[in-house]
């Protein structure tokens, strides 16, 4: 009679232990399907804010309205000037470097400028 109620308890205790395992498991999983619904919401509203702030800029853009003054194009041609020029020295700076280095036989490394 001892041992039947034994292995009983014994079956019992098992089927507990297992009823145990299955509920923590089904707590894991909701847990982690929650996690991952607002890990996903989350970043559909980054993205959403994202775009909202890119097209806003595109809608409410007083600039795009302005007109071209003479003036305007004034300025454009003569920061045109300065790039091509700040292109072209360097240009030529990198040629010097280069040149330098293939009379030497090999390129030396360059010193960063301190800023």
């Amino acid at each position: 009679h001892d041992s039947e109620s034994s292995a009983r308890s014994d079956s019992d205790s098992s089927d507990s232990d297992h009823h145990r395992k299955k509920r923590e498991l089904h707590h894991h999983a909701t847990r982690h399907r929650e996690h991952a619904k607002a890990k996903a919401k989350h970043n559909e509203d980054s993205a959403l804010a994202a775009m909202e702030a890119a097209t806003s800029g595109l809608t409410s853009n007083d600039a795009a309205k302005k007109k071209v003054t003479a003036e305007d194009k004034k300025k454009q041609k003569l920061i045109q000037a300065k790039m091509k020029a700040l292109e072209g020295k360097i240009n030529k700076d990198f040629h010097k470097v280069t040149k330098m280095g293939k009379k030497a036989g090999f390129l030396p490394p360059l010193k960063m400028p301190a800023l």
